[in-house]
């Protein structure tokens, strides 16, 4: 794990959850010190994306000034693991208490995007560990399709965690743990707290929804064809029920029924063979390809596609 130690300014701050997946929207001081070049926390803050597709964030950080943080959580499973400080002021959406008290472990399900707001307390110190998964970027298929099962909704839930995992937690966040046996050591933790997350109870969507009538069926099929025509937009589940003229969660349990795969499962088979059409057929690179098909990052854009089709996307571009 990559770390840095020191002063981090709201810029800097943002910039670094920018790559983990966070986008910061708004942040606001009750102190009128702060400003967006003074140095918010002070700490330590390291980051590390592994082979198996999971992304780890830890950090021991302190807060130098009242504040408060609003940004947008992207669609995802993320453990927060909360070893040591105080509990943190943080709801995700409108009512989802996200931390629970150290020492404890919470399962974050994010669907669709949601807001995520955070208080902060000058002198307020927090020591934790994000553990984070997305379907898209998972290396096992396996993996990868229970993890997309799993996001029919956002929620936050309490995890068990046992002595030993939480003893690996506190040496992932010790910057002693560095190059190849580092590495495998995260790999490992991160591993064993995504399993324990899927076998957490995050809720499931009431079946009773899912009963298609001919009327319903004919909106689905106008959500595919939107979904078809523009593989690249950045869809959101609300937007898409808002075309259907369905609630998000009627959407979801009527989509599965008449196609059977979630909505996002199927944008991303769509995205996939649009990108091999590009690929094969109409000269574009990885990058475009990954671009013309809504991914930020080339390198998730290859994992999704080695995933559905078993090669790599350049192995196109060679042939």
């Amino acid at each position: 794990m990559t770390f840095k130690t020191g002063a981090f300014s709201p810029d800097e701050f943002s910039s670094i959850a920018e790559s983990f997946g966070y986008r910061y929207k708004d942040l606001a001081f009750t102190s009128s010190i702060g400003g967006k070049e003074t140095p918010q926390f002070e700490g330590l803050l390291g980051l590390q994306s592994l082979p198996c597709g999971i992304s780890l964030c830890a950090s021991d950080l302190t807060s130098r000034f009242d504040s408060e943080h609003r940004g947008a959580v992207g669609r995802s499973l993320t453990i927060v693991v909360l070893m040591d400080g105080e509990q943190a002021d943080c709801v995700l959406g409108d009512d989802k208490q996200l931390f629970f008290g150290p020492p404890s472990a919470s399962v974050v399900s994010v669907a669709d995007g949601a807001l995520l707001t955070g208080r902060y307390k000058a002198g307020q110190r927090s020591r934790c560990l994000l553990v984070r998964a997305r379907p898209d970027d998972m290396s096992d298929d396996a993996v990868a399709e229970q993890l997309e099962s799993r996001l029919g909704g956002t929620a936050v839930k309490p995890m068990a965690m046992s002595h030993r995992a939480m003893r690996l937690a506190e040496e992932l966040v010790s910057p002693v743990s560095q190059g190849p046996v580092g590495r495998l050591l995260a790999e490992s933790c991160a591993l064993e707290f995504l399993a324990r997350a899927l076998q957490t109870d995050i809720g499931a969507e009431d079946s009773s929804a899912a009963r298609l009538s001919r009327r319903d069926y004919v909106k689905i099929l106008r959500v595919r064809d939107m979904l078809m025509s523009e593989p690249g937009r950045d869809f959101t589940l609300g937007e898409i029920a808002g075309e259907a003229g369905m609630s998000v969660t009627v959407l979801k349990a009527k989509f599965s029924a008449a196609f059977g795969q979630p909505v996002f499962a199927f944008l991303r088979d769509v995205r996939m063979q649009r990108a091999r059409d590009g690929l094969e057929n109409e000269g574009w690179s990885v990058s475009q390809a990954a671009y013309f098909v809504g991914y930020r990052h080339p390198t998730n854009f290859s994992t999704a596609f080695r995933r559905k089709f078993g090669f790599a996307p350049k192995d196109l571009r060679q042939g």
